[in-house]
């Protein structure tokens, strides 16, 4: 998975931790593999569109749950696209043009947005080009790095200098009781229960603000599932799921 935030994350984590980005670039790549282990037998096991909104209905057979995890996911895909779109305007754009950043970065995320209204065609094709650009990038970077390399003008003494100061999980190990009759991809134990440990890990980094922000993001979400049942609209139960299976 190829994903925007190097671009707009690597300058940050190099100003907290140094020279040493690479520790914490390594680091984040084992929690992240930590998830895909667990990712991969469940999408393997139950092959619905909705993914961890599926998952924490047979986890947890709750449609109340459910609808809050899916709820959870598409905001914080949504935080993490204006997020991109802010560094997008701020730190590159700006560069290029004088223009407010948080104009740029609402007219950014309009574009995309019209893009996915228009049609799957339309995005994913608009997905390939973003894609393509943003490989470039990272290609041209490994190249002016091999270059610097063979001049010889790094100090490698930086390498391993730091800055002073400086869950699907648990839905896997559940449903490993529930038995489905396509094979699928099974994970090692201890990638969920470290996937797990790794979650609680970085919860108790998180500072009071944001978890007032995630509470508020919840209330939101259960409103929202009342609004959704008072409507009759009824959400699919996790024996619902299993007639699929079928």
């Amino acid at each position: 998975m190829l994903g925007a935030g190097v671009y707009a994350l690597t300058g940050v984590i190099a100003g907290e931790v140094g020279g040493a980005v690479w520790v914490a670039l390594l680091v984040a790549l084992g929690f992240a593999l930590l998830t895909a282990g667990s990712y991969a037998e469940l999408v393997t096991k139950y092959p619905h569109a909705g993914e961890s909104a599926v998952f924490a209905a047979r986890a947890y057979k709750s449609p109340l749950v459910s609808f809050l995890v899916g709820f959870c996911m598409l905001a914080a895909a949504v935080t993490s696209a204006a997020g991109l779109s802010l560094a997008f305007a701020g730190g590159y754009l700006s560069a290029l043009m004088d223009i407010p950043t948080h104009i740029a970065a609402l007219a950014f995320l309009v574009v995309i947005g019209l893009f996915n209204a228009r049609g799957i065609k339309e995005s994913l094709s608009a997905n390939l080009v973003m894609t393509a650009i943003e490989l470039s990038g990272l290609l041209l970077v490994i190249v002016a790095a091999a270059w610097f390399l063979r001049g010889g003008e790094v100090d490698f003494s930086r390498v391993v200098e730091f800055k002073a100061g400086v869950n699907p999980a648990y839905a896997v190990l559940v449903l490993r009781r529930d038995k489905v009759a396509a094979d699928h991809f099974r994970v090692t134990t201890w990638v969920p229960v470290l996937g797990i440990a790794s979650c609680l890990l970085l919860m108790s980094l998180q500072g009071a603000q944001t978890w007032l922000r995630a509470g508020a993001l919840l209330i939101v979400g259960v409103a929202l599932y009342g609004i959704t049942r008072a409507g009759r609209v009824q959400p699919l139960k996790a024996e619902d799921y299993k007639v699929m299976d079928s």
